[in-house]
């Protein structure tokens, strides 16, 4: 028998082996947000924070071509390696 609370923690535990590494970090397309280039955005707000992007605003683009916040997503991927949207595992495309 496995207590809740004993799953509860292999869960978290588990998460924490699926943060992205780092060193991964750098090979992450960096953008900044240009209002007449919008349509080449995948969205027009961060879907973390779930505020709009502004003007020269930093922004991050996954390897799915999901765009962030620089800060939002820095945040996530220090707990999950996969996009918040679809889910994508980052670590099998992102080349160290």
């Amino acid at each position: 028998y496995v207590s809740q609370t004993d799953q509860e923690q292999t869960t978290r535990d588990d998460d924490l082996e699926h943060r992205l590494s780092p060193e991964y970090l750098q090979y992450l397309q960096r953008l900044r947000f240009v209002t007449a280039s919008a349509s080449k955005f995948s969205q027009s707000a961060c879907s973390i924070c779930l505020s709009d992007f502004e003007e020269g605003t930093h922004l991050v683009r996954l390897p799915c071509n999901h765009d962030f916040h620089t800060e939002c997503i820095y945040k996530w991927l220090s707990c999950s390696a996969a996009c918040p949207i679809c889910k994508h595992d980052l670590e099998k495309t992102l080349v160290c």
